[in-house]
């Protein structure tokens, strides 16, 4: 979740090699919003983009408030005072504090490929665009992370970022973003 001044956004996004996707609603402008790309090179302009499509149709009067929003009764949420999604990592501050048996899961590790490399994973190899081959696991303060990212526990071995991509060790290999994961 996110704001925009009054307005309260819901948004997701996802990508893989050689695409990146984010898409949004909001509920009080009562317009949604989705972005598909075919590069995964570009980090944020995609939602940078985004953001900006909607910043220019209220600008120019193409849509307008709808409805307001104030609460979430289904998750207990007054949106007043809301800025983003860090508010769950303060509520569930137990599932985000370090605890010692994470000790197992810092590390640096290799994200694995199938072997057989699709089209795309080609064309990326081809054209010489750089990939990122490994991520870091580690404690950050009083709680974990990876590259840079905070985690919350939400069952033992499965953690999410604030971004909600999955950090599994609940299999073997473990995965991030459902990208098989060594050692």
């Amino acid at each position: 979740m996110g704001r925009r001044g009054d307005d309260l956004f819901f948004n997701h996004g996802g990508g893989g090699y050689g695409f990146l996707s984010w898409m949004a609603w909001y509920p009080t402008l009562d317009i949604g919003i989705s972005v598909l790309t075919n590069s995964a090179q570009h980090d944020s302009a995609h939602i940078i983009l985004a953001q900006r499509i909607i910043d220019h149709l209220v600008d120019e009067k193409l849509v307008s408030k709808a409805y307001p929003l104030t609460s979430l009764p289904v998750c207990k949420i007054q949106l007043g005072a809301f800025e983003d999604n860090r508010w769950y990592f303060g509520d569930h501050f137990r599932q985000a504090a370090w605890r010692q048996d994470w000790e197992r899961y810092t590390g640096r590790y290799r994200l694995t490929h199938n072997a057989t490399a699709r089209w795309y994973g080609n064309v990326v190899l081809a054209f010489g665009l750089p990939r990122k081959m490994f991520v870091k696991v580690k404690r950050d303060g009083n709680g974990m992370t990876i590259d840079g990212e905070q985690l919350i526990e939400t069952e033992p071995g499965l953690f999410f970022s604030m971004k909600g991509e999955a950090l599994d060790f609940r299999s073997d290999p473990p995965t991030w973003r459902n990208i098989k994961l060594s050692r």
